[in-house]
């Protein structure tokens, strides 16, 4: 059995992370939804890791990328896995009654390299979540590494040949709960120096098996019949 911890690579590189949004939009919260996007970064240290909100009649919704090559896993099974985020411990939540929520699910940018604005259209994003929601309040409240079990799907979402695309959507926006006020948080992410804040993704993994068990040999005995002796 192995422990493997991946991370995405720095700068606008594969295996890359990032955030999408659609900011400063003065439209519904249907429509922010369903937006072409209009941001799109994934080349800092520390942003935004989850936003789902409302602020002077305008909604904002981010929507995050993160990628991990795990192509080394090859023929192995994948035991079990664990999607972890660090937090600055900064972020806003005035929103009570539909919070952001971190929701994590699959994404599908066009490139694994860098990301584009269009990226955050809502077809190259998943609608299963992977693992259970991280709340937004606990998120906030500690600077510290907030952890997602992967779950069945989750699981099955890793590549064990090529690149394992996940991402969060906020949980309002995951289910079309419209926020009414401020909620977000901000998050480290592979640009930060060294990998102690960095997004990971902990595979456990081992050898596939197969096969009947090899049976034991067991030494040859002869019966003697010594009515037949005598």
């Amino acid at each position: 059995m192995s422990v493997t911890t991946f991370y995405p690579a720095a700068g606008a590189n594969s295996p890359v992370d990032g955030r999408t949004a659609q900011d400063a939009n003065a439209d519904t919260w249907a429509n922010t939804i369903a937006a072409a996007g209009n941001y799109s970064n994934s080349t800092a240290a520390s942003d935004v890791a989850t936003q789902g909100e409302s602020f002077a009649a305008k909604y904002d919704l981010s929507r995050l990328v993160f990628l991990f090559d795990t192509s080394v896993i090859g023929t192995d099974t994948v035991d079990s896995a664990t999607l972890s985020l660090y937090s600055t411990g900064a972020g806003d939540t005035s929103e009570a009654t539909n919070p952001a929520n971190l929701a994590l699910v699959s994404s599908n940018p066009t490139s694994s390299s860098s990301l584009a604005n269009s990226d955050y259209a809502v077809a190259k994003w998943g609608s299963t979540r992977l693992s259970t929601d991280v709340t937004l309040a606990v998120f906030v409240a500690t600077s510290q590494y907030h952890a997602f079990a992967l779950n069945a799907s989750g699981l099955a979402n890793i590549n064990k040949t090529g690149i394992s695309k996940f991402g969060i959507r906020p949980s309002n926006d995951l289910d079309n709960l419209t926020p009414t006020a401020r909620s977000y948080g901000f998050g480290y992410y592979a640009d930060q120096a060294g990998t102690a804040n960095d997004p990971k993704l902990v595979v456990t993994h081992s050898a596939a098996g197969g096969g009947l068990p090899i049976p034991v040999a067991r030494p040859y005995t002869q019966a003697v019949n010594r009515a037949a002796v005598y």
